[in-house]
């Protein structure tokens, strides 16, 4: 099982191919673009996924969250990957707001066959498009959050407050950010299982806040570099608790 997820997830050569492709060949610049992929399933499987696609110097990286992890995640990730690859590759949808758009609508429809039942299962999810040639990216979210830091300051783009899935409130399309890269931009997308981990001294939370100010104290080094130190932060924080939830944070540098 986990060797089929892993066939299925985006390769990290495939996603650093997917950015050598977009650098420009002018003189002195970089060969690659940094990135890292912190991967930690909470069983052998996980419901963490990231899907990677590259086309026409324009790629979307894709960060899911499903409902549950172990298993019942594992089988909702093949199901977001399955889509996405319907979605973009073969319909040639480009805009991240209209993605999710797409693959909510799907995603409803295929977990609840002729309303029979009301699954309430589903995911939370980013997906960012980074268009190196015109130095831009445009970015959506369903209850998740993309954090751009630079120089120190950081920016936190707050998603919609909605599933991709099955949603008992009003059902509303999602938003499209767009924002200018600058050289020195980091971004980040994740799922919650970092910031929800169990540990520390008193066996808390580590939260959100302080998941992102770990972000902040570490975006200056060298990607693979943030990864190691993210994952040594990870395990100092759970100690000797069991691990929570499938964790996921993907990081890149223009």
């Amino acid at each position: 099982a986990r060797r089929i997820q892993n066939i299925l997830l985006s390769s990290e050569d495939y996603i650093n191919q997917a950015f050598l492709r977009n650098v420009p060949a002018a003189p002195g610049s970089r060969l690659a673009y940094d990135f890292f992929i912190l991967y930690l399933p909470k069983d052998i499987v996980s419901g963490d996924f990231y899907w990677c696609y590259t086309q026409n110097k324009k790629t979307w990286l894709f960060t899911g969250d499903c409902t549950g992890h172990g298993v019942p995640g594992a089988f909702m990730s093949l199901l977001g990957i399955s889509n996405l690859h319907e979605l973009v590759v073969e319909r040639n949808i480009q805009a991240p707001n209209a993605i999710l758009d797409e693959l909510k609508k799907n995603i409803t429809r295929q977990l609840n066959p002729g309303n029979r039942d009301i699954s309430q299962d589903g995911m939370d999810a980013s997906i960012c498009c980074y268009d190196f040639e015109q130095k831009k990216l445009s970015f959506a979210a369903a209850n998740h959050s993309v954090v751009i830091i630079n120089n120190g300051q950081m920016n936190v783009y707050k998603g919609d407050k909605q599933p991709i899935g099955w949603y008992s409130g009003e059902a509303k399309p999602f938003r499209l950010f767009e924002y200018e890269l600058k050289e020195g931009d980091a971004i980040y997308t994740f799922s919650d299982g970092f910031a929800d981990q169990f540990g520390g001294d008193k066996g808390q939370k580590m939260k959100l806040v302080n998941f992102q100010k770990l972000l902040t104290s570490i975006h200056t080094y060298p990607m693979d570099k943030q990864k190691t130190m993210l994952h040594e932060a990870f395990v100092k924080w759970k100690g000797n608790y069991e691990q929570t939830d499938d964790v996921c944070v993907i990081g890149v540098r223009v």
